[in-house]
């Protein structure tokens, strides 16, 4: 959007800062988790990461990626909203990681807090 309405500025994508112990986002959210809420929200980064594993072994459909995720989710019983595997440049939905990439990204909710979380697969800014 940046680029398409000549915006004059420059956009800067910059790693998500995690927490150093079990990899949850941070994010101001987190305060409205309570203690066992807190200690389950990590499953879905685990998810991400088991994804990414599986695409670092060669997988790149979006069944097998987004079942990854789901499945580590499932073992803590959190309530996905959605996962997508989208376009780098168009964050359209598609179907297999592609030499350009994919974003694997993922909402969920905890409570009454809506945590979101993504990582970047098969490419870097």
């Amino acid at each position: 959007m940046v680029e398409d309405l000549y915006f004059p500025i420059k956009l800067r994508v910059v790693p998500t800062v995690r927490d150093p112990e079990d990899g949850l986002a941070l994010s101001s959210r987190n305060v409205y988790l309570t203690e066992e809420q807190r200690a389950k929200a990590p499953a879905l980064y685990r998810g991400l990461c088991a994804a990414q594993e599986l695409y670092s072994k060669g997988t790149t459909g979006r069944k097998e990626l987004i079942d990854a995720v789901v499945a580590e989710a499932a073992k803590e019983n959190l309530d996905i909203e959605y996962v997508c595997l989208s376009s780098p440049e168009t964050l359209e939905e598609i179907d297999s990681v592609t030499s350009t990439g994919a974003i694997l990204s993922s909402a969920w909710r905890m409570g009454n807090t809506r945590l979101i979380d993504n990582i970047l697969i098969g490419f870097e800014f």
